[in-house]
């Protein structure tokens, strides 16, 4: 097997509507962190699939296809092959119309190809690695912080 990772910035200017809340009336103030576009691509005996995970709030079916596409056309990795997931911060950008907040078009007419570009660098950095499986705890996370009366 092999596999390669490549990650870009995707975080928008300053000013900029966030999605995530109805409420909010003004735009980002500033940047405490960035946001990125992380790219696996896996490589098994001539078959890729690639993942691009994105930290937005959501993504749509036609922002999908705009990413499939170019990787497909950059990379010969089939469209039906790319998987493009948000991690659903509430600290980006809409990309399509939200409640009230819709997408500022010129940031997204560039998202698409940035998160793309993740994948084909990824598909560059394409390299042998071995599998492997683990197992763990952590149990102060995941729990019910709600105390039942």
């Amino acid at each position: 097997m092999r596999a390669g990772w490549a990650q870009t910035t995707i975080t928008p200017p300053v000013g900029i509507s966030l999605a995530g809340f109805g409420a909010r009336k003004e735009g980002a103030r500033g940047i405490h962190d960035h946001l990125y576009a992380r790219a696996l691509v896996l490589e098994e005996a001539g078959r890729y699939i690639a993942l691009a995970l994105c930290d937005l709030c959501e993504v749509d079916t036609p922002f999908v296809g705009t990413v499939r596409a170019r990787v497909q056309k950059v990379t010969g990795i089939p469209g039906s092959q790319v998987m493009v997931a948000a991690t659903h911060t509430h600290a980006a950008p809409a990309t399509f119309a939200l409640y009230s907040t819709s997408p500022d078009p010129q940031w997204l007419g560039v998202l698409g190809d940035r998160v793309a570009d993740a994948v084909v660098a990824a598909s560059r950095n394409i390299a042998p690695v071995t599998l492997a499986i683990g197992q763990g705890h952590e149990g102060s996370v995941a729990h019910n912080r709600r105390h039942a009366d």
